[in-house]
């Protein structure tokens, strides 16, 4: 029967099969019964012999006790490494458990698997350390009784090894901390973008949407605003709408779900268009800078020798440049651009000098090239602006009104200049930085400086109607009516002409 009890032990061993575990250890503890009976047995018959004086003859009654000590040893330690092999396989299937819990948790993004996973864990954690006791317990079982390791197996050596049982736990324990920290970075996440980042960016599509919206029906309603310079205003603010319309929902949409649901023509156009947007409100700002350079400095270069074309082209041409610079920035966001690990990502892994190249170009062309364009003709209008009030006569009749108009107009040129600084720089210089250097920082405050950064530029789209309502009498008249139901008087033409060559209502209506 012993013999049974071995190759049980041993089956269950190697397949690890609960029932055939479960057979070996009954019969282990029958064979022990009827061991015990039988070593019962010999002590009466030895007692019976020593009662009646018999023929000093006694059984071998010692020799059966040891016999029987070993093997209850050794069918004792089966049950110990028994309750510790079905103890690792708990584990095993808990951490699957937990890696399905993750994978659910990187498809559907909810911290409630975050959290369970992380219950699991600290569960399996336990059971580790439950385990590093038991084999503590059993080696020293062992080694207290002189039992030779009959149950030896790659297995079982692993499997007895304290040292593997300290790793795993040492492991467990550093592996809980990070997701703990995870899960601070997560929660974090998740209060960005499902509460801070919709709040604000809302607050910045509603103004903008509002305020563009309102500036586009003025043009369409008023033939008088769509003059040449004003064209561009109107042009600027198509593209703060397209900025608006397709980056800030569809980048809330895509980045609350994680993944794209939308295919690869629409991952394309999304790529494309997100970068169109950028492009024409910052070279429309930049094109308005040359035509208020322009009228400004009332330069005779450009009146002797510039180019004499008509308005009906003029205007057209303009837009036509601007739209054309703009998709050339955007088209390269969309040559590698594709859904890689169910992502819309501009390239795949592959491509790993795409990071440096898109984000030079980025910042080449949406930053610096355009804002150094921007800056040194605002500056110059400026100084051509303050120059020309200073010859003005002291004297003149409602010199105060345009002297006071030709201030603010440059004071609002350089003010451009610097929120278009300030709305493009930090964003594409931030990830400039991520994709030429090692730079890291924490996942907390990269959440909040991409927040920043990233709503810096929409923030711009909002400025453009506001700044136009606070510098134009014309427009700010138009924004009361339609937007507060509210009609100003017209100001008499002899209020609203200037005695210089640079008329106040050219410097208003052209900023």
């Amino acid at each position: 029967m012993l013999e049974e009890v071995i190759n049980g032990t041993w089956s269950y061993i190697n397949n690890h099969d609960e029932d055939v575990g479960c057979n070996a250890t009954n019969l282990g503890r029958e064979y022990l019964q009827r061991k015990s009976n039988f070593l019962v047995r010999i002590k009466n018959i030895n007692t019976f012999i020593d009662n009646f004086n018999c023929t000093p003859i006694h059984l071998p009654e010692e020799e059966y006790e040891d016999e029987l000590r070993i093997h209850k040893n050794i069918i004792l330690k089966f049950k110990y490494l028994r309750d510790l092999i079905s103890d690792y396989y708990k584990i095993h299937e808990a951490k699957e458990e937990s890696d399905n819990i993750i994978e659910k948790y990187n498809t559907f993004r909810y911290l409630t698997d975050l959290k369970k996973s992380i219950e699991i864990g600290e569960s399996v954690k336990a059971m580790i350390y439950s385990i590093l006791q038991s084999v503590q317990f059993i080696n020293s079982f062992t080694q207290a009784n002189n039992l030779e390791d009959i149950y030896e197996t790659d297995f079982t050596t692993e499997l007895l090894d304290l040292n593997v049982w300290k790793l795993q736990l040492d492991n467990k324990t550093k592996e809980l901390e990070q997701l703990n920290r995870y899960l601070e970075d997560e929660s974090f996440r998740v209060l960005m973008q499902e509460y801070i980042q919709p709040t604000v960016q809302g607050i910045i599509f509603v103004i903008g949407f509002v305020g563009n919206g309102v500036l586009v029906l003025i043009f369409a309603r008023h033939k008088d605003t769509r003059t040449v310079p004003n064209i561009m205003l109107l042009n600027l603010a198509v593209g703060d709408l397209l900025n608006l319309i397709v980056n800030i929902p569809t980048f809330y949409s895509y980045s609350i779900s994680t993944k794209w649901q939308f295919g690869l023509y629409l991952c394309k156009t999304y790529r494309f268009l997100r970068q169109l947007g950028i492009g024409v409100s910052v070279y429309s700002i930049v094109v308005i800078s040359v035509q208020r350079f322009i009228v400004v400095t009332e330069s005779i270069t450009f009146r002797r020798y510039g180019c004499q074309i008509p308005n009906k082209l003029k205007v057209p041409l303009l837009i036509s440049v601007v739209w054309i610079i703009g998709s050339m920035i955007a088209i390269p966001h969309t040559v590698y651009a594709g859904i890689y690990e169910g992502n819309c990502y501009g390239a795949s892994a592959e491509h790993h000098y795409y990071p440096k190249a898109i984000t030079l170009i980025d910042l080449l062309f949406f930053c610096l090239i355009p804002l150094a364009i921007i800056i040194l003709l605002s500056v110059l209008s400026a100084h051509q602006l303050k120059k020309s009030v200073r010859k003005l006569p002291g004297e003149t009749i409602g010199m105060e009104k345009v002297i006071k108009i030709r201030i603010v107009s440059s004071n609002v040129l350089i003010a451009l200049a610097i929120l278009s600084a300030v709305s493009y720089i930090p964003l594409h210089l931030l990830f400039f930085v991520y994709a030429w250097t090692d730079f890291s920082i924490s996942q907390s405050t990269y959440y909040v400086v991409s927040l920043i950064t990233y709503t810096l530029i929409f923030g711009n789209s909002c400025f453009n109607p506001i700044a136009l309502y606070m510098v134009s009498k014309k427009f700010r008249r138009y924004f009361n009516t339609y937007l507060f139901c509210r009609r100003e008087r017209k100001a008499s033409e002899s209020q609203n002409q200037a005695p210089t060559g640079i008329s106040a209502i050219m410097a208003e209506d052209t900023l």
